[in-house]
């Protein structure tokens, strides 16, 4: 999940109750506060929204203050859209005084709870997850007459390295103007930020301009080389001045660190570790691509026109030890070139005329593109479609049988889901069973830069089938996250986290962790053998006043291993096809969601 979340509140008369459940959103990567609302809706009077970023892991608190100016009761009903990474750790209601604590519960036992709660007239709360919309969670409250509610939402969330920066957004659109509206973010890092911008509020449409305004607004300090505090705070005027609706875009932080350990940096704290791991400095391995390109008819238009311009760019930012060819399907299949060629200036002339040529009619075919794709034993696929398997095997399932049977290099094979019409589910899983990554690709005026976009955070591979070791017997080995990557990426951050065999371990630990990489460099076979010290912390760590040192900070490590555990079982998910397996893991994502506190799709 990268983006922040949004309120929606509307208005009819009801008992005093108040329940969650999710809905859908657009984007999946963004929270964004919206308002829309009757004439006599309760009124938002004060919004806060702050996040605190240490060692990457954001703990965000959004706190939504609420009057009813009515002499008679009114439903607020808020839209809360979580950051696509993103999982719930807290909620809560206050209402004259008195607090409404949710919690993580099995489906039927908080939905027997919050009936039975509501029967009796009392305040419940429950989240409840609808299929296919995972981030999107409307909480209902009814607000008495001349009367106040406050609401808290607080969730968690880590920070993912994509091309050198970490990026922490909120999306703000209240729908109205609020009197009292504040952002703040603070950052605690391990080492010296490197770099940091809070860029000019955003739309959600990409730009090609590179160059952004600073947001004048947004006042930055910097306590120490390590930290920062990012306060926005603007005023009713300056709302209106964006329209009589308030402020609406992405408040964006971004930011990276300095790096001096080509092992990476070890986090210790109470029995559990950390360790971050982005060797930027390595030189970038030759790519071998495959592109799988979708020409049906239902490209045809502003799809087509689109790809083709992603696909113009691609080719001039390829390097010069590359080597690529094209693959077109509808119906049935054409290969540009049968065999992989090298970037030349002429080669890359004549792919853009291939592709500048390509027309859209035909149907489907995506079974026999997938396996055609993968009989030309290329090192990577990149596989695009926008739509629905028409003709040849129709059957999803099955066409996800045919490529893992066939993929027995295990090529990887990143998707993308290219408008409304792609099955998403399918790409996904597609990529997550080949050990790729997929993508959806949204049909807006900006879809050739979300394509290039996703390309570029894919294309500089700088070690490939990377293993990590940790050789002493510190380490609790059967509670290790995954410790075997087919790619690591310039730009972006392998985070790996366990527990240590000694329980009884505390604070920060004094040894050295020794530590083995293996894996295949640009020249030479990488081989990386280090007695890796843990960060130190700073004990004076500045984070919100609302999280204490010895309840969240004292935790931070084992918040990480279960975040990190979690993810890594819902991505097992998406491979997975054995209706036994998926309830195992279903089960195991539902123990440790409840353990500690931490709410998903698959807890619904």
């Amino acid at each position: 999940m990268r983006q922040t979340g949004r309120h929606r509140q509307t208005a009819r008369d009801n008992e005093t109750n108040w329940n969650t459940q999710t809905d859908s959103q657009r984007q999946c990567d963004k929270l964004e506060h919206t308002n829309r609302q009757p004439e006599t809706t309760p009124k938002i009077y004060s919004l806060h929204i702050r996040s605190d970023i240490t060692y990457r892991f954001s703990n965000t608190l959004v706190t939504s203050k609420v009057a009813n100016p009515d002499t008679v009761s009114r439903e607020a009903k808020f839209d809360v859209t979580l950051p696509n990474e993103a999982f719930i750790t807290k909620f809560k209601l206050i209402i004259n005084n008195k607090t409404y604590d949710g919690e993580v519960k099995e489906k039927e036992e908080a939905k027997q709870q919050y009936e039975a709660a509501k029967d009796r007239g009392q305040s419940a709360g429950q989240i409840v997850a609808k299929p296919r919309e995972t981030n999107m969670f409307e909480i209902m409250v009814n607000v008495a007459a001349q009367e106040k509610v406050i609401f808290e939402l607080t969730y968690q969330e880590l920070l993912r390295r994509k091309k050198g920066r970490y990026s922490h957004v909120t999306y703000i659109n209240p729908g109205q103007l609020v009197n009292d509206f504040l952002i703040e973010v603070k950052i605690n890092e391990s080492r010296a930020l490197s770099e940091l911008e809070v860029p000019a509020i955003r739309n959600d449409i990409l730009t090609d301009d590179d160059t952004e305004d600073d947001n004048e607004l947004a006042v930055i300090e910097r306590p120490s080389p390590k930290s920062a505090l990012i306060t926005y705070r603007p005023t009713i005027d300056q709302q209106r001045q964006e329209s009589e609706r308030g402020i609406r875009g992405q408040f964006v932080v971004e930011y990276d660190i300095e790096r001096e350990n080509l092992a990476g940096e070890l986090l210790v704290v109470n029995g559990y570790f950390v360790h971050y791991f982005a060797p930027d400095e390595l030189p970038p391995l030759p790519m071998d691509i495959v592109f799988i390109l979708d020409k049906s008819g239902s490209m045809n238009g502003r799809k087509i026109v689109q790809l083709k311009e992603a696909m113009n760019r691609i080719f001039s930012d390829m390097r010069t030890d590359d080597r690529f060819t094209i693959m077109t399907f509808d119906g049935s299949t054409r290969f540009w070139r049968n065999t992989l060629v090298s970037v030349t200036d002429q080669t890359l002339l004549e792919a853009k005329d291939f592709v500048d040529k390509i027309p859209a009619m035909g149907s489907t075919n995506i079974n026999a593109a997938l396996v055609r794709g993968i009989s030309s034993r290329a090192p990577v696929i990149i596989f695009l479609t926008d739509g629905e398997p028409t003709t040849g095997i129709t059957n999803p399932t099955q066409i996800l049988s045919n490529v893992r049977s066939q993929n027995e290099g295990e090529v990887p094979i990143f998707s993308l889901a290219f408008g409304r019409g792609a099955d998403y589910k399918f790409t996904k899983k597609l990529a997550a069973q080949n050990n790729g990554l997929g993508r959806k690709i949204y049909e807006d005026s900006d879809s050739s830069l979300q394509i290039l976009g996703f390309i570029e955070e894919i294309s500089t591979v700088l070690l490939k089938n990377v293993t990590f070791k940790y050789l002493n017997d510190k380490v609790n080995q059967t509670t290790l996250t995954k410790t075997n990557y087919n790619t690591v990426f310039g730009g972006s951050e392998v985070i790996i986290s366990g527990r240590l065999a000694d329980k009884t371990t505390q604070g920060l630990s004094t040894n050295d962790l020794p530590l083995k990489i293996t894996g295949t460099g640009k020249d030479e076979p990488f081989i990386c053998v280090y007695p890796l010290p843990p960060i130190k912390i700073d004990r004076d760590i500045n984070v919100t006043k609302d999280v204490s040192i010895g309840g969240y900070f004292s935790k931070i490590t084992e918040k990480l291993w279960a975040y990190l555990t979690v993810k890594q079982m819902l991505r097992k998910l998406d491979a997975l096809t054995d209706k036994d397996e998926k309830q195992k893991v279903n089960d195991r994502i539902l123990q440790l969601s409840i353990k500690v506190n931490i709410y998903c799709k698959e807890n619904a």
